[in-house]
C-alpha cells in the first residue's frame, strides 16, 4: 500500500528524530547494533510512554507475528514466542514505530476487519493505494527497515554484495534482522520511493 509522499516524509522525520534520541545516551549509537533496550528507552523518552513487551503463543506461521496495544500511556507490544531474535527485533521494532503514527487517521476503529485484511489480502508495502489504517502497518515496516538498516549502510552493503565479501544472510547477521528485511531495502523500487520522500526532509 502506497502512502501519501506527505505521510512518508513525516515518517521519516520521526525516524530521523528517534534515532538522534538514541544517539544522545546509546553506548553504541549505530542503529545497526542498537540493543532494544536502548531502542525502546528512545520511543518511551520521544513518546512519554512506558513500553512493556510480551510474548504470544507461537503460530508457526508467517502473519500477524506482532501486535500494538496502546492505553493512554501505557503501551504492549506483543509478537510470536516462536519467532527467532532476528525476527523478534524486526517485529518488536515494526511496532513501536506505530507510536510515530500519532495521526489518530492511522488507528483502526474496527480491528477485526483490519486483522481479517492483513491475513487474507495481499499486502506489499508499496502496491497501491489503501485504507489509512491499513497503510499504517506498511508504513511501520518501513519505519523500522529505517532504523535497523539505515540508508547511510546500504551503498557499502551493496558494494559488499557485488564483491562477494557478504552475501544477504551474513549482512542479516551483521545488522541481526531477517535478510528479507536486508533485500527488501536494497531493492531499486523501495529506493526510488523512499529517495523522494528522504529528499523532502528538512
Amino acid at each position: 500500500m502506497k502512502a501519501d509522499i506527505s505521510h512518508l516524509v513525516s515518517l521519516f522525520r520521526g525516524v530521523r528524530d528517534l534515532r538522534t534520541t538514541v544517539a544522545s545516551y546509546a553506548l553504541a549509537p549505530d542503529m545497526g547494533s542498537t540493543s532494544m533496550d536502548d531502542l525502546t528507552l528512545g520511543f518511551e523518552e520521544m513518546y512519554g510512554v512506558k513500553i512493556s513487551t510480551y510474548l504470544s503463543p507461537g503460530h508457526k506461521g508467517e502473519l500477524l507475528r506482532g501486535a500494538y496495544l496502546r492505553l493512554g500511556n501505557q503501551v504492549g507490544i506483543y509478537f510470536d514466542a516462536d519467532l527467532s531474535e532476528d525476527w523478534r527485533r524486526y517485529v518488536a521494532t515494526k511496532e513501536m514505530c506505530h507510536l510515530i503514527l500519532s495521526d489518530s487517521d492511522y488507528f483502526t476503529q474496527d480491528p477485526v476487519t483490519l486483522i481479517e485484511l492483513l491475513v487474507y489480502e495481499e499486502t506489499t508495502p508499496l502496491d497501491g493505494a489503501a485504507p489509512l489504517d491499513l497503510v499504517s502497518d506498511s508504513m511501520t515496516k518501513l519505519a523500522a527497515v529505517e532504523l535497523l538498516f539505515p540508508h547511510e549502510y546500504r551503498d557499502a552493503a551493496k558494494a559488499k554484495l557485488a564483491d562477494g565479501s557478504k552475501s544477504i544472510f551474513g549482512l542479516a547477521q551483521d545488522f541481526q534482522i531477517p535478510s528479507h528485511v536486508i533485500g527488501f531495502a536494497l531493492s531499486e523500487t523501495y529506493s526510488g520511493y523512499c529517495d523522494k520522500a528522504r529528499a523532502a526532509l528538512t
